[in-house]
């Protein structure tokens, strides 16, 4: 099945009515895996683990969420600002690095492993906001 594409600028609660309507008619409660991709926020996930999941009938153990690769390396990017303790060279390079592992299988984690030893003094909030992101 090819990919659907739905924008609206209407509030969030009715575009997830209308991914709600869209979710239904195509049939997804019968789907093998439902996998959502999209921004990290928390208001995102909230609803699309609540209403879609209950209301359109997807079976949680078919459900898969994912964190699309631009606000993934612009979260990086953010936390790689607050360490000052490297050189500009170093931080982009660390910041490509960690970018490409993010397109490897299993990348995420490893991406994940990396961040909390750098979150130490002022950068530890951010950073461990970066993580739960």
């Amino acid at each position: 099945m090819k990919p659907i594409y739905e924008t609206s600028l209407a509030v969030a609660a009715e575009t997830f009515d209308l991914l709600v309507g869209n979710l239904r008619l195509l049939g997804l409660h019968r789907a093998k895996q439902v996998i959502f991709v999209a921004d990290g926020a928390d208001w995102i996930w909230g609803r699309i683990i609540g209403k879609p999941v209950h209301e359109v009938g997807i079976h949680p153990e078919r459900l898969f969420v994912a964190l699309d690769y631009y606000h993934a390396t612009k979260a990086l990017s953010e936390v790689l600002k607050e360490c000052k303790n490297l050189s500009d060279k170093a931080r982009e390079e660390l910041r490509r690095e960690l970018s490409r592992l993010l397109l490897e299988p299993g990348g995420a984690a490893r991406v994940l492993e990396r961040l909390p030893p750098l979150a130490r003094g002022r950068r530890a909030r951010p950073i461990n906001r970066c993580v739960r992101y």
